[in-house]
């Protein structure tokens, strides 16, 4: 999935020709703790296995080429090491997608469609998939159901510094990247709806400074082109550029969020930048969606991408079963702890 002739960066042995089942650094597809790897991979391992195999994305000469993917998946291996990184290169140069063709809300009106009444409806397409993990964020939330976002994937696309402050990022790693969605024609995920008191609308958005807050239509997980929507919900999606966010909130805020971890660009990772996602985070979504049951981890395996928009999570897991065993530190146990 990273291309052949891209500049060389500490994880781009990841994915290369010949190193489909090579992981960042000296570990390796075979890391993962034969006593927990996770049950629900080894079948859809099994069924992947023959198309990565002639796919020629994959090199024959990679790990997979020597072991069954049940080995790889059960093999022993050593524990990750994490450490606070100093600083971080900036990204390779590459092409990003056109933004979001939807209206700026920097003054967060709410639609003319919306009900008048004291909650808003939110759409949660990561961590939120649980209802438990919701409930971390949103003590009193409402209502909470599934439901599914036309017209769009999610990618790890880019950084979270906050992932760096709290010891989340491999050491000499790019494994810090975070969630969004962006558009894609003929795409759908299973999001989480649920309802949080209007008051509340605010502090959502300071939590999420790096995103815009889009009012966007959601359907029922059973509808087909053509339906109308169920509603329309506040889901998060990518600002327009690093400047917007600083417009906003600030270059001290910046600094603090970004800067100070050697990150100086929030949306500027292009597909071949390189970045991968955080390794206690995935796993934390994926918990999350697996909790929500079989469509909703389905619908993530196969509707969420690394920055290349071609490696989906179901293929990146198959190289990657490792991440499965990474956990968070005992004091964030809770909070990414996919409950």
């Amino acid at each position: 999935a990273i291309r052949q002739g891209s500049p060389p960066h500490p994880n781009r042995n990841l994915l290369a020709e010949g190193g489909t089942a090579m992981a960042l650094g000296t570990r390796t597809a075979a890391g993962a703790s034969r006593r927990w790897a996770p049950l629900w991979l080894r079948p859809l391992a099994l069924l992947l296995a023959p198309h990565l195999a002639s796919s020629s994305r994959f090199s024959p000469r990679a790990q997979l080429a020597t072991h069954s993917t049940v080995d790889i998946l059960a093999a022993p291996g050593a524990p990750f090491t994490f450490a606070t990184l100093d600083s971080f290169p900036d990204p390779i140069s590459s092409p990003v997608p056109e933004p979001l063709a939807m209206s700026s809300l920097d003054s967060f009106p709410d639609p003319i469609a919306s009900p008048a009444s004291d909650t808003i409806t939110v759409i949660g397409y990561g961590s939120l998939l649980s209802p438990t993990s919701t409930r971390t964020t949103f003590p009193d939330f409402k209502n909470f159901r599934l439901a599914r976002v036309r017209g769009h994937r999610r990618v790890f696309r880019h950084p979270s510094g906050i992932f760096i402050k709290n010891g989340l990022v491999p050491m000499g790693s790019f494994e810090l990247g975070s969630l969004s969605v962006e558009p894609c024609d003929d795409c759908s995920i299973i999001v989480a709806t649920f309802e949080i008191a209007r008051a509340e609308r605010e502090a959502l958005q300071q939590r999420e400074a790096a995103y815009e807050l889009v009012w966007t239509p959601y359907y029922a997980l059973d509808s087909v082109l053509g339906d109308p929507p169920l509603g329309e919900g506040l889901m998060c999606v990518p600002l327009d550029s690093d400047e917007q966010f600083i417009k906003r909130w600030g270059e001290e805020r910046f600094h603090t969020s970004f800067s100070q971890y050697g990150i100086h660009t929030i949306w500027g990772w292009g597909p071949t930048s390189g970045i991968l996602p955080c390794p206690v985070y995935l796993r934390h979504c994926l918990l999350s969606a697996e909790k929500a049951g079989k469509e909703a981890l389905e619908s993530f395996l196969d509707g969420t991408f690394l920055v290349d928009r071609v490696t989906s999570i179901r293929a990146y897991l198959l190289a990657r079963p490792d991440i499965m065993n990474t956990l968070p530190p005992p004091q964030l146990a809770e909070r990414y702890g996919g409950a």
